[in-house]
């Protein structure tokens, strides 16, 4: 089908998004007739948990898409195909860009970053935050891989397990790498990885239906280290009152993590100043 100039400027712009998001051509009618349709995300079903960690476990497999596209997919795809069109022709491929800490850079795990995206997608913001707070915490102190696959060429290989400490790729997988002995360009890597997004996607699975049912699903606490350097530097976590004049006038630096502090800050050197909330401080 061909469109003329004319016809595509009377049809607008919400016309030719839904076109874009539909894919073009196939479902052309579809979105010209419902272009000015608000669509609605906010529609989170229960995941079969089992479901989801197979179709993430392949979906990281799946034409090299990586991590994020694995539990992403496995998050959501499910949910769409009930949901229907336009809603299942949302374009999960995308996702590959959270690949290997986000195009191969190695910084957010891009299981995380999809947990992150999905969780945004069917949830209000600040609930979505603080399920994807848990899921951080979580990553960064569970032993992983956890997941064995029913079928996989290494389904018989025990995949050495590790903590990752923080949520970033290039440190999780330079642990394991160093605590397995393989290399990062090995297959046994790759299957490490393959694991840990279908980990990802079942922690999430676990945290989502939590949610949907009205159950707690903050489990997984601060370390000892982080509600040390919390006491002062963890938002949420400092005094109330946090200005320059309440702490003997040296200033009280807030941050917003949920890492473990000595990955990055290895111990407290000579010039920290001193704290009236940190005790037997010398």
């Amino acid at each position: 089908m061909k469109l003329q100039r004319r016809e595509l400027l009377s049809a607008g712009i919400g016309t030719i998004a839904g076109l874009i998001f539909s894919g073009v051509g196939t479902r052309l009618s579809y979105a010209a007739t419902n272009s000015t349709k608000t669509l609605n995300w906010k529609q989170p079903q229960k995941i079969n948990i089992e479901q989801a960690a197979e179709i993430a476990y392949e979906g990281y497999k799946d034409r090299g898409l990586g991590c994020c596209h694995g539990t992403f997919k496995g998050l959501v795809k499910p949910i769409l195909n009930q949901m229907g069109a336009p809603y299942d022709s949302f374009p999960i491929e995308i996702m590959r860009a959270g690949k290997s800490g986000v195009a191969d850079s190695g910084s957010l795990c891009g299981s995380l970053l999809a947990a992150a995206y999905a969780f945004h997608l069917f949830f209000d913001a600040k609930v979505a935050d603080e399920m994807q707070k848990e899921l951080h915490r979580w990553y960064s102190q569970a032993m992983l891989p956890q997941y064995v696959p029913s079928v996989s060429n290494f389904k018989y290989y025990k995949v050495p397990q590790t903590k990752a400490v923080i949520p970033e790729c290039h440190a999780s997988v330079d642990i394991w790498v160093k605590a397995s002995g393989f290399s990062k360009e090995t297959d046994e890597r790759r299957e490490r990885c393959n694991r840990v997004t279908a980990d990802v996607t079942i922690q999430a699975a676990e945290i989502w239906n939590a949610q949907l049912e009205g159950r707690n699903f903050k489990k997984t606490a601060y370390t000892e280290k982080q509600m040390e350097c919390g006491q002062c530097h963890i938002k949420g976590l400092t005094p109330e009152k946090t200005n320059p004049a309440y702490n003997d006038g040296k200033y009280i630096r807030e941050v917003s993590t949920n890492m473990s502090c000595p990955s990055c800050h290895p111990g407290r050197n000579k010039n920290h100043p001193r704290s009236k909330f940190r005790k037997n401080q010398k």
